[in-house]
């Protein structure tokens, strides 16, 4: 048997079934980085033996005949007709590689670079497999069932996380997006593969929910997503902000910058009992009916609430307001 040294697999002949389809690699490119036998003793010993003898008039022309004037694909696809009869179905397609052909093919491609027609080779087969519609809708459930393994999705956050801190990896990354997106076939195809994604049933159900379970759970993605998108108190936070401080020094704090995430919600200022909670309502932003919502849900976790309406910045009972509210459970 004869070793694939890009996978590791056995075989009897290696030729395009399994280099160009498997591999995107012609078989002349493959014996200049792995030079040696593409043929197994077995092999040769069976095509002497179905050579040798006499001939029928005219086989070799008929040979010739058949050959000449074929593209590569269809010679390729003869090929597989005559290796799929030597060593039976190799098709590996859909089939999970093992954890020795995954290192296999690691080792075989650690250290060498591929060549640009390795790379375009590569990139058309990719793309005549993608476009078979069966194919495609096999392609779309091996990666969709990868996301609920345990651990994949962990090992691939951790993984994207490292890349992205590669300055070189980022460029190419943003590089080969613009170049993507310029391309209006392109900038089509990924457009409508995300509607089939958003338009199939229990597809936007299913990430809605993740979501709302990351954003109520998950601390650090809260506050991460919070200071991604810059957060910074607008005029009316910093006009409250102004008043609590001359009025009431040292003791509330902004944190609607996400530095303080409670259930996955932000509050706009934290007393420092941790206990008090003073949300800035402005009239454009905000409907009467969020206040019975928010409250109750910062109630939920132990905290009082009370809410300023932008037109009561100017109300002179203010201070007096937040000065009592501060001051209830002293009383009690």
């Amino acid at each position: 048997m004869i070793r694939c040294e890009l996978c590791g697999g056995s075989f009897f002949v290696l030729n395009d079934l399994h280099l160009w389809r498997t591999h995107g690699v012609r078989t002349d490119e493959y014996g200049s980085r792995f030079p040696g036998e593409t043929f197994s003793d077995e092999t040769k010993e069976a095509l002497s033996v179905a050579m040798s003898g006499p001939k029928p008039p005219g086989f070799g022309e008929t040979v010739s005949r058949g050959l000449n004037g074929r593209s590569d694909e269809e010679k390729a696809i003869t090929n597989s007709k005559i290796s799929q009869g030597l060593i039976g179905n190799t098709n590996r397609l859909g089939k999970p590689k093992s954890k020795e052909e995954c290192e296999a093919i690691s080792r075989a491609h650690t250290g060498k670079p591929l060549t640009e027609e390795h790379k375009a080779n590569v990139g058309e087969a990719t793309r005549r497999r993608l476009a078979d519609p069966e194919y495609y809708q096999r392609f779309c459930e091996t990666m969709s069932n990868r996301w609920d393994v345990p651990g994949y999705r962990e090992k691939m956050s951790k993984l994207h996380t490292e890349q992205w801190k590669d300055p070189q990896y980022r460029k190419m990354m943003e590089e080969a997006n613009l170049l993507a997106y310029s391309n209006p076939e392109r900038g089509k195809h990924i457009s409508e593969g995300v509607g089939r994604y958003w338009n199939t049933p229990g597809n936007r159900e299913n990430r809605s929910e993740y979501w709302k379970k990351r954003w109520a759970e998950d601390k650090e993605y809260q506050s991460n997503q919070a200071k991604a998108n810059n957060r910074r108190p607008n005029f009316d936070e910093v006009w409250l902000g102004s008043i609590l401080e001359r009025n009431f020094p040292n003791e509330w704090r902004y944190v609607g910058n996400g530095e303080v995430v409670i259930g996955g919600k932000c509050p706009d200022f934290l007393h420092i009992s941790d206990g008090l909670i003073i949300e800035m309502f402005g009239g454009y932003w905000h409907k009467e009916e969020e206040i019975d919502s928010r409250t109750k849900h910062f109630e939920g976790y132990g905290h009082r609430v009370l809410v300023i309406w932008d037109y009561e910045l100017l109300d002179k009972d203010l201070v007096n307001r937040i000065k009592a509210f501060r001051d209830l459970d002293k009383k009690e």
